[in-house]
């Protein structure tokens, strides 16, 4: 059941990241092509807010389709799925786990432990939810002194791909088998079918060896499966922790230990070319928790009158006391509160997308059902002119991901809206173009060439030619043009009643 389910989410919901409106899918491919011949397309990146303001944005990427098709097939193929998802299964240090149940567990914020799970999926909460996890970690370090915080350093850009071959019995022994091979004696079948995906995978980042693309889930399945065969040696070493992602919580109990903790750790980790980010190195004495249970503090405080003071205290959690998602856990619980301050709601809401981007997603979603809630065309044109002054910064200084919501909230409050940008990021472009069917001519002329997937969908049109599509891109021109044929588009867009 749960292979079912995580294969359909590979093909549903997995090649584009998280973070992009749930239009851009690949759902409903007709997949019936051969996926031998992958194009040579480099993948189409995109920047984001790292959530925190002293740090510089990240890079998100969208691999071409063909390669992102042959690489779950390759994991399908290899019949590894299982093992990865008992192996998830079975992590007992890891707060970032690929599902929950029969729910594939996605993290708008990958950073934010205050909210672990995707707002709005329907899966089992009481497991995702902050008290829980805040519970099991102060049940496991019982009896620490504090706790050390150690984070690897640029975690995905350092995942060697050939490390593939040891997400299931780790380094050494995939070593063994690499020396097997290249003596020509007999290897393990997991081995092979493991360097199969280990190819894939690398074909999706034409062909280099260095660094998993962020974005498609399939990286996240690797570097998790990774990360808990990795825990398992670290567990040997008798050190206490949790674990979300690439960020450690150890149970110090001697604080005399913490040097050698740390490069115990280090050890571990440099055996697969990582290391620590000694910038996040941190360790904190008991009481180790000064985070705030936001659920309580906001079922204490949603009466009417208390709305703006909810609003401050949330804010002062999140940038005072840098617990970040406080204003992203306040937004997602807003429909609570009294319909008769709609007003004043929707412009908080305005506010936290243009000052907080770690609650851009969250906040849009909202804003859109608000305004659709009772249209009010005095209101819906003040919010749109505010998102229009916003879009021109974003646009500006080339905040890409930022420009793609703020098209897509713009469009959904009012379908007419022109956009006269002709430096738009091209997913943005996107968004215009499936939402409006009307993208200006200046920035086609400007734009073609840059983004495949845009390209794709203008050749989609009959905007731009065979010739225009596949002299930009090396693309295979057989399967692309049934792709075509076949009406597929890499955005849905979604009729509302």
């Amino acid at each position: 059941m749960k292979k079912d389910v995580i294969k359909d989410y590979f093909n549903r919901s997995g090649y584009f990241s998280e973070y992009l409106p749930s239009e851009f899918s690949i759902h409903g491919i007709k997949d019936t092509f051969s996926k031998n011949k992958v194009g040579k397309v480099k993948p189409y990146n995109y920047s984001m807010s790292k959530f925190q303001i002293e740090d510089h944005r990240r890079s998100i990427h969208v691999p071409e389709l063909i390669s992102y098709l042959a690489a779950i097939e390759k994991i399908s193929e290899s019949n590894v799925l299982d093992k990865i998802l008992q192996t998830d299964e079975n992590s007992q240090h890891s707060f970032s786990k690929l599902m929950i149940k029969n729910e594939v567990v996605r993290h708008s914020n990958p950073s934010d432990r205050t909210l672990s799970l995707q707002m709005g999926r329907n899966v089992d909460e009481e497991k995702f939810s902050y008290s829980f996890n805040l519970t099991k970690k102060i049940i496991n370090s019982s009896g620490a002194k504090g706790i050390l915080y150690l984070d690897i350093a640029n975690f995905f850009g350092s995942f060697y791909t050939h490390n593939i071959t040891a997400i299931f019995r780790g380094e050494q022994w995939a070593l063994e088998q690499y020396n097997l091979k290249k003596n020509n004696e007999m290897v393990d079948d997991e081995y092979t079918r493991l360097e199969r995906i280990d190819s894939a995978i690398r074909n999706m980042n034409i062909g280099r060896s260095h660094g998993l693309l962020v974005g498609p889930f399939i990286s996240k399945v690797l570097a998790e499966t990774l990360m808990n065969t990795i825990d398992k040696e670290i567990e040997k070493e008798d050190i206490k922790f949790v674990r979300f992602m690439d960020d450690y919580e150890i149970f110090v109990y001697e604080e005399s230990e913490i040097d050698l903790i740390t490069a115990k750790v280090e050890n571990i980790l440099s055996e697969y070319g990582f290391s620590l980010n000694s910038a996040k190195t941190n360790y904190i004495r008991f009481p180790y928790s000064d985070k705030n249970d936001l659920t309580s503090i906001f079922d204490s405080s949603k009466k009417e009158l208390q709305i703006i003071n909810l609003f401050n205290r949330f804010i002062e959690i999140e940038i005072t006391k840098k617990q970040k998602g406080a204003i992203k856990y306040l937004i997602s619980r807003i429909d609570e509160f009294d319909k008769e301050s709609n007003d004043l709601v929707i412009s908080l809401i305005v506010n936290a997308i243009i000052n907080n981007p770690n609650s851009t997603v969250v906040a849009i979603n909202k804003l859109i059902n608000k305004l659709n809630e009772k249209k009010i065309e005095t209101q819906t044109n003040r919010v749109v002119e505010s998102l229009l002054v916003f879009l021109r910064i974003c646009v500006k200084n080339k905040y890409d991901l930022e420009q793609v919501w703020i098209v897509y909230a713009i469009l959904k409050i009012n379908s007419n809206c022109k956009f006269d940008f002709n430096d738009l990021n091209e997913l943005a472009a996107m968004v215009v173009l499936c939402e409006s069917n009307n993208l200006n001519e200046e920035y086609i002329k400007k734009h073609a060439g840059k983004c495949f997937l845009l390209d794709y969908e203008l050749w989609r049109r009959d905007i731009i030619t065979d010739d225009d599509i596949f002299g930009f891109h090396e693309l295979d021109q057989e399967i692309y043009c049934k792709l075509k044929k076949s009406d597929f588009s890499f955005y849905k867009k979604k009729t509302t009643d």
